[in-house]
């Protein structure tokens, strides 16, 4: 004898109600889990982005104080300030015009030279044309020395000084600003 068992179909319809109720409640947590997680991965995601820009910004400032303005204030300070006896020798030659007192050596003014032309599109533009002419003007004075002494003569660079000085003022106008960028 074999017992059959046949189920209410209102019973599997009650079963299958609940079992799809639970099912959804399940699916709504899930979702709402899920959404709370995106949400908190983009606000981290947000933060990583911000600061990484942030990094990439202070190492770009770092790279142009290093490699632009740092160099060419050094530079122009020394020739405009440095008292060493060749530069006060080539300052105090009789000039035309105006006062020279910028002497750069030879390999300064290359310095210069190649700094301007190797980052000059990091420069504003105005002072970038108005540098590249004020390096134009100089005047070339050799020093020469006692031929009994081993050493080899020096060039120098002289410049007007109201041809330089707007030049090192811009420079240390936009060291001291990139230096309070980077304190930031």
């Amino acid at each position: 004898m074999c017992i059959q068992f046949t189920p209410d179909p209102a019973w599997a319809l009650v079963v299958a109600t609940v079992m799809l109720a639970v099912a959804t409640i399940a699916l709504a947590v899930f979702a709402r889990h899920q959404a709370i997680e995106a949400e908190r991965l983009r606000t981290e995601t947000a933060k990583l982005l911000q600061s990484a820009e942030k990094g990439r910004k202070k190492d770009m400032i770092e790279k142009m104080l290093e490699s632009i303005y740092s160099p060419l204030r050094e530079i122009l300070t020394r020739a405009r300030f440095e008292s060493t006896s060749e530069r006060n020798s080539v300052r105090q030659l009789p000039y035309e015009s105006g006062p020279r007192d910028y002497a750069l050596e030879e390999q300064e003014f290359r310095q210069i030279r190649e700094v301007v032309e190797t980052y000059g599109h990091c420069l504003d533009m105005s002072e970038l044309l108005r540098l590249r002419k004020d390096l134009e003007k100089y005047e070339y004075i050799p020093i020469s020395y006692d031929l009994d002494k081993p050493r080899q003569p020096t060039f120098y660079y002289r410049f007007h000084n109201n041809d330089l000085d707007p030049h090192r003022e811009y420079v240390e106008k936009k060291c001291k600003e990139l230096t309070e960028e980077l304190q930031k």
